[in-house]
């Protein structure tokens, strides 16, 4: 595959699963249709995860920082399906586990796309803003979370 292949596969890969999360989300009433969703949306995103290493390994230019940023957008994705799937709930024993997981993470992916929005030239320098928003989305998500398994009641 070409440099400009990569790229775009990297940046529709990135966006194509983003739309797969918000279509998993607006089917949260049914549980089953959900459940299915989920495991698409994770599937799609483990495929891309892939793809994005494949494309770093490959790429020698200083354009690799687009695979980069997909894979610390996908992290932190891949880190909360990790939660859902164990079903990391308020009694769960070891929640903490996760939850400093994620904010580890967290940093950085905000180092990362940070770098990657410095380094990317071109069209491409929107991917890392939009990889950080899609994840202050979530992060806000597991705040919240976060803040209300810690109250006393």
């Amino acid at each position: 595959m070409s440099e400009k292949q990569m790229f775009w596969g990297n940046t529709g890969g990135a966006i194509f699963f983003g739309l797969m999360v918000l279509i998993s989300l607006m089917t949260a009433k049914d549980a089953g249709t959900f459940r299915i969703m989920v495991i698409i949306t994770e599937i799609i995103g483990v495929i891309i995860l892939i793809g994005a290493i494949y494309s770093v390994l490959q790429l020698t230019s200083e354009q690799k920082w687009v695979p980069i940023s997909v894979i610390a957008f996908i992290a932190n994705w891949l880190i909360a399906a990790i939660g859902y799937e164990v079903g990391l709930e308020k009694n769960t024993d070891q929640k903490w586990l996760f939850f400093i997981t994620y904010y580890l993470s967290l940093a950085a992916t905000i180092f990362y796309e940070k770098k990657a929005f410095h380094r990317i030239t071109g069209g491409f320098k929107l991917l890392p803003a939009c990889c950080l928003f899609a994840t202050s989305m979530l992060t806000v998500y597991i705040l919240g979370l976060n803040m209300w398994w810690l109250l006393p009641f």
